[in-house]
This record gives structure tokens, C-alpha cells and sequence, in this order.
């Protein structure tokens, strides 16, 4: 040992622990003035740690002999923590007067803020989906009807090919039963008869 007396030991003591209290001290106000809000953290848990850290620091401070922190310290560093989200919070906490300004007024209200911006966003999500499934159904609504009208198209046009086709032959077969038609006459006919179909066609 290189302390000869009991003095040396209690002052070489005293020494490392009031260095290890100082850092502990910084330690501290470096957590509580750096904290910032974690968006997977709910707002009453943030709040409990920097509750925590505060009173820490408090505690820090007594034991150096140092002015502590107030309340209003500690709402205010809350509040800085918070992200964009809390904009309006922010505005709206400024109107209210500062004796009402309260560590469980704020905790009370920033819960019922945290709880109704949820609601809102799983409201948003619900819709927004919907609007997907309407436009899916409405586009598949499009497609089925585009080929239902293709597929009567088509049949309709299948029906007056097979008619015209059958007026045809029963001209044909009513040409060539006709005995008063001969030669010449009959041949004329049938170009007449087949040249009607086809302009029907």
C-alpha cells in the first residue's frame, strides 16, 4: 500500500469516490438531456424513464450541494423529446395556464393524445385499404363485363354467318327444283341469290 496513515487512506477514499459520484453525476445529465423519444416505446413508458432519470439527477445533485431541478424542468424536457406527431400537443399544452401545467396533467393528456392519433391511423389504414378492394373489384367488374360483350359479339355474329349461310342453300336447292328456270335464267339466278348473302355477310 502507499498510504502510511489512516488519514492517507480515508483521504485517498474520499477521493475515488467523490470522483466516481461526479461521474455519475454527468452520466446523468448526459442521459436525461439526451433522451429522445422511441417511436415502438409508448408515450407512459418514455415518460416513466425520463421520471426516472430525473429523479436520479435530483438525487446527484442534493448529494453535491447542488440546486435541483424542477418539475417544470422536467415537462419541458419531455415535451422537447416528442416528435413531429406532437405538433399540435405542443400548441395546444402553451394555451393552458401554467399553474394547471402539471407532471400528471400532461402524463393524463399526452396518453389521451397518443390514444386518439391510433385510432385515427388504424381508421385511415381501414379506409385506404377498402378504397384498394373497391377499385380491385370495380376493375375486375370491367374486365368480366368487357368479355361478356366480346363473347356476344362473337355469338351474334356466329348466328347471322350460320343464317345468312343457311339462306344459301335453300336458295340454291329452291333454284335448282325450279323447272320453269333453265339454262341461262338459272344461272343468273343463282349469281343474283349468292351475291344477296354475301353482301349481307
Amino acid at each position: 500500500m502507499t498510504c502510511t496513515s489512516a488519514k492517507d487512506i480515508w483521504d485517498k477514499q474520499c477521493a475515488q469516490f467523490e470522483r466516481s459520484s461526479t461521474q455519475q453525476l454527468n452520466l446523468l445529465m448526459e442521459a436525461f438531456f439526451q433522451a429522445q423519444h422511441d417511436c415502438k416505446e409508448d408515450i407512459s413508458m418514455h415518460v416513466a424513464k425520463l421520471q426516472k432519470l430525473f429523479l436520479n439527477l435530483n438525487d446527484e445533485l442534493a448529494q453535491h450541494s447542488e440546486n435541483t431541478l424542477s418539475e417544470h424542468m422536467l415537462i419541458g424536457r419531455i415535451l422537447s423529446t416528442l416528435g413531429k406527431e406532437y405538433d399540435n400537443f405542443k400548441v395546444l399544452w402553451d394555451t393552458i395556464p401554467t399553474s394547471t401545467q402539471t407532471m400528471n396533467f400532461l402524463i393524463e393528456k399526452l396518453c389521451a393524445f397518443e390514444l386518439q392519433a391510433g385510432t385515427l391511423a388504424s381508421a385511415d389504414t381501414t379506409a385506404f385499404t377498402g378504397h384498394k378492394n373497391d377499385k380491385r373489384k370495380l376493375n375486375s367488374m370491367k374486365v368480366n363485363s368487357s368479355k361478356s360483350m366480346k363473347r356476344g359479339a362473337d355469338c351474334t355474329k356466329r348466328n347471322f354467318l350460320a343464317t345468312s349461310r343457311n339462306n344459301l342453300i335453300n336458295g340454291l336447292r329452291s333454284v335448282l327444283k325450279s323447272s320453269s328456270m333453265q339454262g341461262t335464267e338459272a344461272v343468273n339466278q343463282l349469281q343474283r341469290r349468292m351475291l344477296m348473302c354475301c353482301q349481307c355477310m
